[in-house]
Parts: C-alpha cells; sequence; structure tokens
C-alpha cells in the first residue's frame, strides 16, 4: 500500500471511472482496500470532459475544505498561524488519500447536469439520423464476440458499400450518439453499430437512438452476471435488439450458443432469420469442411458452400474455430445486402486480426504468441 496522494487520487478516479461512475458499485471496491492503490490496473484513466470536471470541482472543495480547516484552527482556536497554515496541509493531505470522500459529493451533485447534457447530445444524434441518414443500421451485441463481429463484418461490406462502424468499445447510448455527430454523413451506406449492456433497458436505449434493420446476438453467457442478478435478465436484454429490429429487418443468431438457440423464438416478431454457425448444425444454410489451422499463426481455412453456392476455400487470418461462424454471418448478410460471391470473396479477404484477441504476434526466436489479452470472459 502507498500512502502518495497523487496516486491515490490516480487510482480512485480509475476506480469510479471503471465503474461508469456508479457510485454504488464504486463504494463496494472502496471497502475492499478503502481505495489504497496495492494493485496493479487493467487499464488506465481516461481523461475524458466528464472526469476533468470531477477531477477539478472535488479538487476545489478539497482546497476549500483545506482552507476551512486552516482557518477554522486560526480563529476559533487561536492557533498561531503556522500552525493554521498546518491544520490546513494536513487536511488537504488527508483527504487526498481518501480523495472520494470529496468526490462522491461532487458526482452527486452533477449527476442533474450530467444527465440534462446527455439527453441534449441523444437528441441531437436522433435528429441527424432522422434528417440525414439513410443507411441501413446492422446492431451486434452478445456476451462475447461483438467486436470481432463488428470488425469482420465491416470488412467484407466495405467492399461494396461507404460503411461506418462503432470504434474500438465504443458501445454506450452517448459513445453511438457522439459517433453519428462526429462521423455520420450523408453518403453512409451502412451504419454497424456496437451495443453493450450491463443491464435491462441498455440495448434498447441504443436502439432508440438507432433502430436495427439487421440484429446479431453473437452469444449469451454469464458475462456481467453481477450486474445483470440473474441469466434470465442477461437473456432479456440481449434479446431487446431482436424486438427493436424492424419488421422487414433481418435476425442473424448463434446457433452454437445454447441459450440463443433455445430461447430466440419468444422475441422475434416476423423478421426473416438466418443462423450461422463454426460447425455443421441443422440451422444453417452453409456446410463448413476441411476445417485446418495453420500453426504458424496465419489463420484457419475451411470450406463453406450452400445448396446454390461453393465458396470453396476460404482462408482468414482469425484463429479459432467460431471465425468460421463469423465469416458464415457475414457472408449472410452481405447476401441479403445484394452483394455478388465476388465481391463477398474480396471482401472476405480483407478481413485481419483484431488487437488481442487471439491476436498472432511472431516474438523472439520465432516464438508464436497468441495475444488473448482483452478477453476476460
Amino acid at each position: 500500500m502507498t500512502l502518495s496522494p497523487i496516486k491515490t487520487i490516480t487510482y480512485q478516479l480509475y476506480l469510479f471511472q471503471l465503474e461508469n461512475y456508479r457510485i454504488r458499485r464504486f463504494l463496494k471496491l472502496l471497502g475492499k482496500n478503502f481505495g489504497q492503490p496495492n494493485q496493479t490496473q487493467r487499464k488506465q484513466v481516461v481523461w475524458t470532459l466528464k472526469l476533468s470536471y470531477l477531477f477539478s470541482l472535488s479538487l476545489i472543495l478539497q482546497s476549500a475544505l483545506s482552507f476551512g480547516a486552516g482557518y477554522v484552527a486560526y480563529r476559533l482556536f487561536a492557533a498561531p498561524a503556522t500552525l493554521a497554515v498546518a491544520a490546513g496541509i494536513i487536511t488537504f493531505y488527508v483527504l487526498s488519500l481518501f480523495f472520494f470522500l470529496v468526490l462522491i459529493p461532487v458526482a452527486v451533485a452533477y449527476m442533474p447536469l450530467d444527465y440534462l447534457l446527455k439527453r441534449r447530445i441523444i437528441r441531437r444524434a436522433k435528429r441527424k439520423m432522422a434528417r440525414v441518414s439513410r443507411a441501413k443500421i446492422i446492431g451486434i451485441t452478445g456476451s462475447y464476440g461483438k467486436t470481432t463481429m463488428k470488425e469482420a463484418l465491416a470488412a467484407v461490406l466495405s467492399e461494396k458499400f461507404k460503411v461506418l462502424k462503432t470504434l474500438e468499445n465504443i458501445n454506450t447510448p452517448l459513445g453511438v450518439s457522439r459517433l453519428i455527430l462526429d462521423k455520420l454523413t450523408a453518403d453512409t451506406e451502412i451504419f454497424v453499430v456496437e451495443m453493450g449492456a450491463y443491464q435491462k433497458g441498455d440495448i434498447q436505449t441504443i436502439c432508440d437512438i438507432v433502430p436495427p434493420d439487421i440484429s446479431i446476438v453473437t452469444g449469451i453467457n454469464e458475462s456481467h452476471l453481477e450486474r445483470f442478478g440473474s441469466i434470465e435478465n442477461t437473456i432479456k436484454t440481449k434479446f431487446e435488439i431482436v424486438e427493436a429490429t424492424k419488421r422487414a429487418g433481418l435476425v442473424v443468431l448463434n446457433a452454437d450458443d445454447k441459450l440463443v438457440a433455445a430461447h430466440y423464438q419468444e422475441y422475434i416478431k416476423g423478421q426473416k432469420i438466418c443462423f450461422y454457425a463454426s460447425r455443421n448444425n441443422p440451422l444453417v444454410p452453409y456446410q463448413i469442411s476441411e476445417m485446418r489451422f495453420f500453426e504458424d499463426g496465419s489463420g484457419i481455412s475451411f470450406n463453406l458452400a450452400s445448396r446454390e453456392r461453393n465458396f470453396g476455400t476460404i482462408k482468414i487470418p482469425l484463429l479459432g474455430e467460431y471465425a468460421a461462424g463469423i465469416v458464415m454471418a457475414c457472408v449472410c448478410i452481405a447476401r441479403e445486402l445484394g452483394m455478388s460471391n465476388g465481391e463477398i470473396q474480396r471482401g472476405i479477404a480483407n478481413i485481419k486480426p483484431i488487437s488481442h484477441r487471439l491476436e498472432p504476434i511472431r516474438g523472439a526466436s520465432g516464438v508464436l504468441v497468441i495475444d488473448d489479452s482483452y478477453n476476460g470472459n
């Protein structure tokens, strides 16, 4: 444990941001070690505008309290000026070690303004979507595999269309809204949106901003179960994207996932369905054969065929058999959007490894390192 004020303040800000500024969850983390940095951070603090405001206002409150402590010592206890200054410095130091004592009141006071600012940004994004965009919206959610699906799909569809995708891990209503305001243009043809959730209603909130023409559910498991409370809540939340999909739209589902396959019929409302899988399954329209893993880390290859078309041998620089299912989903969606077989094959060739997700890296002396450090599932 360290008693460094700077490290402690930074660490407590990191914890608060890590918990998405949710005070109750932040307090649970603080209860483990009183907010003292006694472990390695998985991520770094991101100095967003919100965090900068909270830190600045907390620092102002901390300084005011420290000045007040010195003033009280000087006036009420008739302490010499030097002792009054010392009282102020000691107060400032102690509050630095327990920075959450000023951070939490500031965060509570900031909540109404924060809510109004978020609602304003989301309203502006909705207006822009209605005014500017004719893009088809493809929404992706699931307990795992969202980012890999997003990147692969964007690579394939970009062979024919002008595609906008959510960046990195942007998957919240505010993040999606800001991307719309910053990047969406009138000539955007496809908007691929990753949608994250921690509780019921989160997916629906994003879908209210970007109603999906095509939705994808990549899978459901116990990820974030401590927030959802039960696997039943997780299932209902993930399928909010299906319920929000336009009636003339397409729903793409992972047939490999038992919870998806077991519950999808409860949420379908007349939309067309396409299943995908990484192994042969009676629900899927394509067959996979001759799967091969290249031990040099260059990826996998497999044969993909349907009743009407044999795509032949496909090689992609992704590791793991699940990637064959992702390609199958991309093919289903590309064909729904009118891409030719040639365009689809060229698009598949554009798929690249995803950073920190089974990413092959050639290390020293030819050692192959598989970097899967992002995943915590």
